[in-house]
């Protein structure tokens, strides 16, 4: 079960079985750190496209985006780039999922390490939110520079890790900082590494190893019932760097308008004759903002008399939004007793758009316009 369910679940519980002043989200977390030494090999980049970034489809359409992630690689032969790196592993230990979790990172130096050197950001966008019970480790790597190296024997990282929602502390954002040590030393004994590295992504079940420089695709459908935006997120697991990007998918109903208005027939009567073929002139007209496609035009009168609708286009075909085509709906009658109901059916089609612009028609959505005519 997701946090937020759990957190809807736990909250309909609080308020069945007791007052509503006494219901509360609050939990509590631990937190430790690690730090290790880290010696060039290569530094890596990512960054994540998807194909198309918006969908306005209709209902019963399915629309499927590309995404393409990238990584960059940049050597470091001789392993003069130095770093610290290691996981922030956090608990939580509370009854509910946690909220808004943040961590950063202090890095000190010195003899004893009580001098800031800078502040970092971790991602969570990876793992957002901690089940109650739930633990979960965040990597980070920390490059350092060649006069960070020079000036400082020791080293400290201070992971500030906060939750909106920690017991005790309503009012602010709050939670543990743990801190682990590191010496210069073994920073500089480090033999390099992240010369391969992996990479996950929160809309696919695949995982990619790269060695080198290179990209990766993979599709997602969407459909209507999947509105709205998405964001997805790729991430290279030994580092915890992040990429991402959205999708928005915007819904319309389909339809279209059969205007049979005042038929004009042809030939007109009293001339017309039992038997003898007619044509009566009709609109179809698309009240929608998107194209929809017409697979299929047909015409019938009452009687189990079957006929033919001419627009002068061939199916299937795209009706743009406001636009009408004017047809010729063609039968006949084999007897004068009246009035008769003349229909024209119109069949718009679902349609399967793939990332590239291709459009392949799916199934049929029947539309129906009568009138009754007097022979």
């Amino acid at each position: 079960m997701k946090p937020s369910a759990i957190l809807v679940v736990l909250l309909i519980a609080c308020l069945l079985t007791g007052p509503a002043a006494a219901c509360t989200t609050e939990t509590s977390l631990t937190a430790t750190v690690t730090a290790d030494g880290a010696a060039g090999g290569s530094s890596w980049a990512i960054q994540k496209t998807a194909t198309p970034v918006s969908w306005d489809i209709f209902t019963g359409d399915t629309a499927t985006t590309r995404y393409t992630i990238m990584v960059t690689k940049t050597p470091d032969p001789d392993g003069s780039r130095k770093a610290i790196e290691g996981d922030i592993c956090i608990t939580n230990t509370g009854k509910y999922p946690t909220e808004k979790l943040d961590i950063s990172l202090d890095l000190f130096g010195g003899s004893p390490p009580r001098d800031h050197l800078f502040t970092r950001a971790v991602t969570t966008r990876s793992h957002p939110t901690l089940a109650p019970g739930e633990n979960h480790c965040y990597p980070y790597r920390i490059e350092l520079r060649p006069r960070d190296l020079a000036s400082n024997r020791m080293f400290k990282v201070t992971a500030r890790v906060t939750i909106a929602n920690h017991g005790g502390h309503s009012d602010k954002r709050f939670g543990p900082s743990p801190s682990a040590t590191i010496s210069r030393e073994a920073i500089l004994q480090a033999t390099p590494n992240l010369d391969q590295v992996t990479v996950t992504d929160t809309f696919s079940t695949e995982t990619w190893t790269f060695s080198d420089s290179g990209t990766a695709t993979f599709d997602v459908p969407f459909s209507c019932d999947s509105a709205g935006t998405w964001t997805s997120t790729a991430t290279i697991v030994e580092t915890g760097q992040t990429a991402s990007a959205d999708v928005t998918v915007a819904c319309s109903e389909r339809s279209v308008v059969i205007d049979m208005g005042d038929p004009v027939i042809t030939p007109i009567p009293p001339d017309w004759t039992v038997g003898e073929p007619f044509i009566i002139r009709n609109l179809i007209r698309n009240p929608t903002p998107l194209p929809v496609l017409i697979t299929d035009i047909q015409a019938a009168i009452s009687g189990g008399y079957m006929g033919t609708a001419d627009c002068g286009v061939a199916l299937p075909y795209w009706l743009n939004p406001g636009n009408y085509l004017e047809c010729n709906s063609m039968t006949q009658v084999f007897d004068s007793a009246g009035p008769h109901a003349l229909g024209v059916q119109v069949t718009l089609g679902t349609v399967d758009y793939q990332w590239d612009g291709t459009a392949t028609p799916g199934t049929g959505v029947p539309y129906v316009g009568t009138i009754l005519i007097s022979l």
